[in-house]
C-alpha cells in the first residue's frame, strides 16, 4: 500500500504540474483561467500588455490551487473530526458555542449584581482622581484667560 500511495501522488503532482504549465490566467475574460492559444507566437516571458507573463500566470495558478486543495482538505479533516464526536463531547462543543454567543447576555445582569453588591457593602472605589481638570478644566481655564487677555488687547486700541 505504501508503494501505491507512492505512485498515486506522483501521479497526481505530475497532472497538477501538466495543468499548471499548460493552463495561463487572463482577466479580461469572463473565466480567467484559459489555455495558450494555438498562434502561441509572443514572447513567452514577457507577455503582452494583455496577457499576464509565464511566470506570473504559472504563480498565481499554483497559489491558487494550493488555497483549493488546503480548503478542501481541512473541510474533509473537521467534517470527519465532526463524525468521530460521541455525544459528551458534540454536547460540550454545542454548550460551549452557545456560552461564547450569550457571553455578553449572561455577563451584565452579573456584573449589576456584583454592583450592588459593592454599593450595599460601601466597597465601591471612589470616582475619579481629578485627572479630569488636567484634561477638561485647565485648557478652558487657559482659553478663558486667553480671551479675557486678548478682548482688553483689542479694547486697547
Amino acid at each position: 500500500m505504501l508503494f501505491a500511495r507512492v505512485a498515486l501522488f506522483v501521479v497526481l503532482g505530475q497532472v497538477a504540474w501538466n495543468l499548471i504549465t499548460k493552463l495561463r490566467v487572463d482577466f479580461i475574460r469572463d473565466f480567467p483561467i484559459t489555455t495558450y492559444p494555438s498562434n502561441y507566437l509572443y514572447d513567452r516571458f514577457r507577455g503582452t500588455p494583455d496577457i499576464l507573463p509565464n511566470q506570473v500566470s504559472q504563480f498565481l495558478l499554483a497559489v491558487g490551487t494550493a488555497a483549493v486543495l488546503a480548503f478542501v482538505c481541512s473541510f474533509t479533516l473537521y467534517y470527519l473530526w465532526l463524525l468521530r464526536m460521541n455525544r459528551d463531547e458534540a454536547r460540550m462543543v454545542v454548550l460551549d458555542e452557545a456560552w461564547k454567543t450569550a457571553r455578553r447576555d449572561y455577563n451584565r445582569p452579573e456584573a449589576w449584581r456584583g454592583w450592588q453588591k459593592k454599593k450595599l457593602l460601601g466597597t465601591l472605589p471612589r470616582k475619579g482622581c481629578g485627572a479630569w481638570f488636567l484634561v477638561l478644566g485647565l485648557p478652558l481655564i487657559l482659553l478663558f484667560i486667553g480671551y479675557l487677555l486678548l478682548s482688553w488687547l483689542v479694547s486697547l486700541r
